[in-house]
């Protein structure tokens, strides 16, 4: 993830927005629409701030006001901002500022976006079982942690992970910020206030790399960007399949491995923003963080220690791992019923 966002999410759990509202997302409301069957526990707070993404346009979060605006693409009147927030303990409700939306439009995207129809009963068992080795990662699973802010689309997540690969946190965002600005994914691409909504495949697909490359500027990731684009656009891609609890982890994993750009980090994060468990491949910033967190060099932060540590969570060991590293700006409640960073 990087200090760069993992700071950006500290800030923004202090009571800041993290990202940019994006146009329309301070309109007088005309529609909405409630999102119910939520499962337990969940937390939209939690949720939000699970990683960067709710940083990266066309996202953000306030989370003074425990807001989390997205753009939509909106159906045949193009796109729309919609703006979620709690309406109680089992309801959120999902509102907008423009005429015409039809809520079976939003309601869809809105339910990956919020991870809403995710099954996490085996985590929540895992956690549990390993509460005496782990009291932080079954506290925070208790609150409602491991569930993670998805993009709407799986193409959506490979691309802003592709983006995010060696590139630090603001350029992530610019990158995806300017894709998000230039590529028509859309009919119409842009909404009566400006609103843009993340490119369709085909939108990129029908691009070339220079064109890419002047407008993205994603550098040596333009080529894979490209490649995925019309892989997922022609068919030989289709990532909205690994939703599909009947697909083995390992096939989804192994999936993403084969694309042009990506590994097994890339790997691992796809399988968390499906709620699949993830593997325990490490960035930079995730041993540094574990190190500081444990009280030794980073150079002890080796893979058999890393394994040895999650090992009681069984097949969500890096989900485990991912849940304890939010700790450092969602912080879990104790025991006494305050909150605490555990060890």
């Amino acid at each position: 993830m990087g200090a760069q966002a993992a700071a950006a999410l500290a800030r923004a759990a202090a009571g800041g927005v993290l990202g940019t509202p994006p146009p329309g997302a301070g309109l007088p409301l005309v529609g909405g629409v409630d999102l119910d069957a939520l499962p337990r526990p969940y937390d939209l707070h939690r949720v939000a701030l699970s990683h960067g993404g709710a940083g990266l346009p066309p996202t953000a979060y306030d989370a003074g006001a425990r807001a989390l605006h997205r753009v939509l693409a909106g159906g045949d009147g193009g796109p729309v901002t919609v703006t979620v927030t709690a309406a109680g303990p089992d309801r959120l409700r999902a509102t907008w500022g423009r005429e015409g939306v039809d809520p079976a439009t939003v309601v869809g995207p809105l339910r990956r976006l919020l991870g809403l129809d995710v099954v996490l009963d085996e985590l929540a068992k895992a956690a549990r079982d390993a509460a005496d080795a782990l009291p932080a990662v079954a506290a925070a699973v208790d609150a409602g942690g491991g569930r993670l802010l998805a993009p709407p689309t799986v193409w959506e997540a490979l691309v802003t992970g592709l983006l995010s690969t060696r590139s630090s946190w603001s350029a992530t965002r610019a990158a995806v910020g300017r894709l998000v600005a230039a590529a028509d994914g859309t009919a119409p691409a842009t909404g009566p206030h400006g609103e843009r909504a993340f490119p369709a495949p085909e939108a990129v697909a029908a691009r070339d790399e220079a064109w890419l490359g002047a407008h993205v500027r994603a550098g040596y990731r333009t080529p894979a960007l490209l490649a995925l684009a019309r892989a997922v656009a022609g068919g030989r891609v289709d990532p909205e399949r690994w939703r599909d609890p009947a697909v083995d982890d390992g096939e989804v994993a192994e999936a993403v491995r084969a694309l042009p750009g990506f590994g097994a980090f890339s790997a691992d994060t796809v399988l968390g923003l499906l709620g699949r468990p993830r593997g325990l491949a490490l960035d930079g910033w995730a041993r540094r963080a574990l190190a500081g967190r444990l009280g030794v060099d980073v150079e002890a932060v080796t893979p058999a220690l890393v394994a040895e540590r999650y090992a009681p969570l069984g097949r969500w060991a890096g989900t485990g791992l991912g849940v304890e590293l939010s700790t450092a700006w969602l912080p879990v409640p104790d025991r006494a019923g305050s909150t605490c960073h555990h060890r």
